[in-house]
């Protein structure tokens, strides 16, 4: 297949028609081109003719990438090291280096904020539901109080951990009754068992038990609480959504009120006396003594569950 070679026109190179030749030498001065039959004949007239003549634009030599060329000419066979094409070829090269440094600093800094988020959240929902955690060794401590002394169970971290739990019978139906479940230890004098205050619902049940739990917990001085409970409900609500409902003024995303606001309200404002409060999920009715016990607490609380009834566990609200 025939080729037409431009050694001297507006773009030095091999073009496969004669109509992208005579683009490049039509009414251009002193144009020299020659029709080949093989490619390597036209790169040794290119080579032969180019370089001896004033009117060569090294800048330009090159083939334009369309579609059915041959090849393009090597730039490094007709532009000197100084011209325009190397030195923007530097200028690339070094924006590439800087891209990739600031790429590499930038993936190096999103890990180390999401380990620092990783330790912040204590990542509850992926701890495995051992009683309190396989990693964390746990011991027994006494605080002394004018009640007699209470004996609380201790991790390595210095956290007091506390189960709790909600019960509900007829769950959203008529007759339903609800109660709540807080154990700290056998025989512990800040365990709790009580009917809910408000409305007979289990997440009702199972805020309110948590919120008993850190007040019982600060009343007796205790600062940093370990919060496990079998109920990924709980959980979502207080390390996840209820940010996303304070900035939407307490409106669900798909419309329309959150439910228990107020509850959420007194549990927030409660954390936030505390120094730490962290959550654990457990799994519910799996033979962990801790969840088994404040399960227990929670259903005698529902069985004294009265409709309409007050409690004296949590203070009146607007409800």
């Amino acid at each position: 297949m025939p080729v037409y070679a431009v050694a001297i026109g507006r773009r030095i190179g091999i073009y496969n028609t004669y109509a992208e030749c005579l683009e490049q030498v039509k009414n251009y001065p002193n144009a020299k081109f020659k029709k080949f039959e093989s490619s390597d004949d036209a790169i040794k007239f290119i080579e032969q003719f180019s370089n001896k003549s004033s009117q060569m634009c090294p800048a330009k030599s090159f083939i334009p990438e369309k579609e059915g060329m041959l090849q393009t000419f090597p730039i490094e066979k007709v532009s000197p090291s100084n011209t325009v094409v190397n030195a923007l070829n530097k200028r690339v090269v070094t924006l590439e280096e800087k891209l990739n440094k600031f790429i590499l600093s930038t993936n190096e800094m999103i890990e180390s904020l999401k380990n620092k988020i990783r330790i912040l959240e204590k990542r509850p929902l992926e701890q495995d539901t051992e009683e309190p955690g396989p990693s964390l060794k746990t011991k027994k401590v006494q605080l002394d109080s004018e009640e007699g002394d209470k004996t609380f169970t201790k991790d390595s971290r210095g956290f007091i951990i506390v189960y709790t739990d909600g019960a509900c019978t007829n769950n959203g139906r008529d007759g339903a009754k609800a109660g709540i479940g807080v154990w700290f230890g056998h025989n512990n004098p800040l365990n709790v068992s009580a009917p809910v205050e408000g409305s007979p619902t289990n997440n009702n049940a199972e805020i309110q038990a948590a919120c008993v739990a850190i007040r019982q917990a600060r009343d007796a001085g205790i600062s940093k609480l370990s919060v496990s409970t079998d109920s990924k409900f709980l959980i979502n609500c207080i390390t996840q959504w209820i940010h996303k409902w304070k900035k939407n003024n307490w409106q669900l995303s798909t419309g329309g009120p959150v439910k228990n606001k107020d509850r959420l309200v007194e549990l927030d404002n409660a954390i936030q006396k505390m120094e730490a409060v962290e959550w654990n999920y457990v799994a519910g009715h799996a033979g962990i003594i801790g969840n088994e016990k404040a399960d227990q607490l929670a259903r005698l609380g529902a069985q004294r569950y009265k409709q309409n009834s007050s409690s004296v566990i949590l203070p009146d609200d607007d409800d």
